[in-house]
């Protein structure tokens, strides 16, 4: 996926091949990663989309993860999601994660410092002219999460990528499931109520609920007419 972090000018660096596509838009001093950095970069590919089959119907979501030097000790990344669904009523529904993430091993006495920021687009147009006619919701959210973790001094170099796919997971982990909760509670439930409250209907409210809204609709038509 395309993003600011493998952009250089009109080009896109590919975490697969690690070419700059189209390749004759890059500038001669395009960022690459560096090997090590590289290597990493490859197993986070392969496990984000694991990770994003785990929690996503596969099929139609797509993964992409960038890794990038930092000028301190340690190393910053950019991990994507994005979930597309269509039927059942839905035109058309878009989940897009962002996680943005920055490892800091420099000066923490043999601690590795973590910090990811995560963002979430959400985007849903439906349908339903039977029930609830035509319904559009759109929002974003977004989450940090810091941690720091000791480094066993005898850790190989070779064993740090797993250290850093785990602490780095089990942030990103975190505030997706946290912003999934609030999204549901946020715009769908709420959007339900509203919905909900301005009908009528014996399956939508109950005899106490209709003589409430009927006095609140009252009370405002009355101040309307007093204006």
């Amino acid at each position: 996926m395309k993003c600011e972090y493998n952009r250089d000018g009109d080009a896109y660096r590919s975490p697969w091949s690690n070419k700059y596509f189209p390749e004759s838009e890059a500038s001669p001093d395009a960022a690459f990663p560096s090997s090590d950095l590289l290597q990493l970069e490859s197993k986070f590919n392969e496990i984000f989309v694991r990770y994003a089959n785990a929690y996503f119907d596969q099929g139609s979501t797509i993964t992409s993860v960038y890794l990038f030097d930092t000028t301190v000790a340690g190393f910053g990344g950019c991990f994507l999601i994005k979930k597309q669904i269509q039927g059942g009523g839905v035109k058309i529904g878009t989940w897009d994660s962002i996680h943005v993430a920055s490892v800091d091993l420099e000066k923490h006495d043999g601690k590795a410092r973590y910090s990811v920021t995560t963002t979430v687009f959400l985007k849903m147009i439906s349908s339903n002219q039977a029930s609830y006619g035509n319904l559009e919701i759109a929002g974003n959210l977004t989450r940090r999460r810091e941690d720091t973790v000791p480094m066993d001094p005898r850790l190989k170099s070779s064993n740090s990528d797993e250290f850093h796919i785990s602490n780095i997971g089990r942030l990103i982990e975190a505030n997706e499931s946290e912003i999934r909760q609030e999204m549901d509670a946020i715009y769908i439930n709420k959007t339900k109520q509203i919905m909900n409250t301005g009908r009528l209907k014996e399956e939508y409210m109950t005899r106490d609920e209709k003589i409430n809204f009927h006095n609140e609709l009252a009370a405002a038509v009355s101040g309307l007419k007093k204006l």
